[in-house]
């Protein structure tokens, strides 16, 4: 199985603090890790673990202080390919604008081909099809997570990667996420997602690696976390709690 994005000693730190008090604060510390074309991986860590910063580095988005990224087996170095998408927990939107208009404004922003069709194909995909005409601004939070996933999508990605996809959802919201994730790893997309409870990505990973302290404490086997773990229904509240799924 061919690896999509390979990461060797990844590291990246931010300034923190006031002007005169600054602080360099370690985030990632070393992080070693191989997404596989087909699979679903899950990066599982508490709040402040390294999660988003990690795949933003895999996204290209962030550069890492020092390490290596290769995307697609391309050892030379540089911005990443076509093929890798990221949507953040947050995504940025005009609230003024429809589902449909948002996703035309970023199509058009980023010339993308397919014009109309790549838009309702991403639409369709995303099960935003009932909100198309609905404003941003009065969207639910479900739903909003879903436009970001289009938004992704418009691309036709090959790898996705997506931080927080479930966080703060009801059970309607995060099925239906979750079963949007589901189609398009059926798809043949690779996606890399990042979460705070084992729970929630249990019904989609191929593989969950724990992340703790900017490092990846270890792999957990798909047997263990399907067939269920203790402690598996419980967010991660640190190193101890990481340190309980992985033992």
């Amino acid at each position: 199985m061919d690896i999509v994005i390979q990461m060797r000693g990844i590291m990246k730190s931010y300034r923190a603090g006031i002007p005169g008090c600054m602080a360099s604060v370690a985030v990632l510390r070393g992080v070693d890790l191989d997404v596989r074309e087909g699979e679903c991986t899950a990066v599982l860590g508490a709040p402040g673990s390294g999660k988003s910063t990690l795949l933003l580095c895999a996204a290209g988005l962030l550069r890492p202080d020092c390490g290596r990224i290769h995307w697609f087996g391309r050892r030379k170095p540089g911005p990443p390919p076509p093929g890798i998408a990221f949507a953040g927990e947050h995504s940025a939107h005009y609230g003024f604008l429809t589902v449909r208009e948002s996703l035309s404004c970023y199509a058009t922003l980023r010339d993308l081909p397919g014009g109309h069709a790549r838009v309702d194909e991403a639409i369709e995909r995303s099960a935003l099809a009932s909100v198309a005409r609905c404003r941003v601004s009065l969207l639910a939070p479900g739903a909003l997570r879903r436009l970001g996933i289009a938004q992704a999508l418009l691309g036709a990605p090959r790898v996705l990667l997506l931080d927080e996809p479930l966080a703060g959802l009801d059970a309607g919201g995060s099925g239906e996420v979750r079963g949007i994730i589901g189609t398009m790893i059926a798809r043949g997309i690779t996606v890399l997602l990042s979460s705070r409870e084992l729970a929630s990505v249990v019904p989609l990973a191929t593989r969950v690696l724990a992340l703790a302290g900017g490092r990846v404490r270890g792999e957990l086997p798909s047997g263990a976390f399907r067939a269920g773990v203790p402690a598996a229904d419980r967010p991660l509240t640190g190193a101890g709690a990481v340190a309980e799924h992985v033992s």
